[in-house]
């Protein structure tokens, strides 16, 4: 199992107009470290760690009347570390 650092690239679908928490943002960025067995692994579990954060962040995302589209922009090894730091 190695270690990736992923970068994700989010964008808001809103299905309520206008946004219920006044979130309106186009988007956003975050890179995640997670422990996996390979990079297709690694994009599905930072993909789990963004969803969950957001849903944890915001009421609207979880109650769902914003909707998330992820996907990876760059995906690298790096050492072991990584994950450990905050």
């Amino acid at each position: 199992m190695g270690c990736y650092l992923v970068l994700v690239h989010g964008a808001f679908d809103y299905h309520v107009v206008p946004s219920p928490s006044g979130l309106d943002l186009a988007g956003f960025y975050a890179g995640r470290s997670v422990f996996a067995r390979d990079e297709d692994d690694a994009k599905r579990r930072a993909f789990a760690v963004v969803k969950k954060a957001l849903a944890k962040w915001n009421a609207d995302i979880r109650d769902g009347l914003v909707s998330l589209r992820l996907e990876a922009e760059e995906v690298s090894p790096v050492p072991f570390w990584y994950v450990l730091r905050r």
